[in-house]
């Protein structure tokens, strides 16, 4: 499924699949809300920064980091909570309320930085990118062939699932 993109008042993008809003772009972040905790928008935020790492080396013949590390870790620092991977920061968690769009339901999300080369036009090919990312099904190690995220009940087809609201 691909994204559908609307540009905003603020010169920005809201990126939509299934007809809902479920992420944006803004300045120089790509963000991606809706997940039930913390947890969640973290483990998105780590498979959505490795999909970033692919593309840039991909697109942008880029260094990407050698070792990424497996763990986010969080930092407050005021009104805002920065994910840093290996120590550098990455982007910051985003608690319910504090996205730059209305999100029905959890509001969890997480909001990665943009590279510094990439274009209005490359962030919404890096959008897509990370969209892919966290949205492909994943399988059980048990092989019985089901997704471990279930199905929302609107969703038009098998080929994409969403992650449990």
């Amino acid at each position: 499924m691909s994204l559908t993109s609307y540009s905003n008042e603020l010169g920005g993008y809201v990126l939509h699949a299934y007809g809902r809003a479920i992420g944006w772009i803004e300045g120089r972040g790509v963000g991606f809300g809706g997940y039930a905790s913390t947890g969640d928008a973290l483990a998105a935020a780590l498979a959505a920064h490795a999909a970033l790492q692919g593309w840039v080396a991909r697109v942008l013949m880029g260094e990407i980091s050698p070792h990424p590390s497996a763990e986010i870790t969080v930092r407050p620092d005021g009104p805002h909570e920065w994910m840093l991977l290996d120590g550098r920061p990455i982007g910051r968690l985003i608690w319910p309320g504090a996205a730059p769009l209305h999100v029905d339901g959890p509001a969890f999300g997480f909001e990665l930085f943009l590279p510094r080369h990439v274009d209005a036009t490359g962030a919404l090919g890096l959008a897509q990118a990370i969209y892919e990312a966290i949205m492909e099904p994943k399988r059980p190690e048990t092989g019985d062939g089901e997704p471990p995220i279930a199905p929302r009940p609107d969703d038009p087809g098998p080929a994409v699932r969403q992650p449990l609201m």
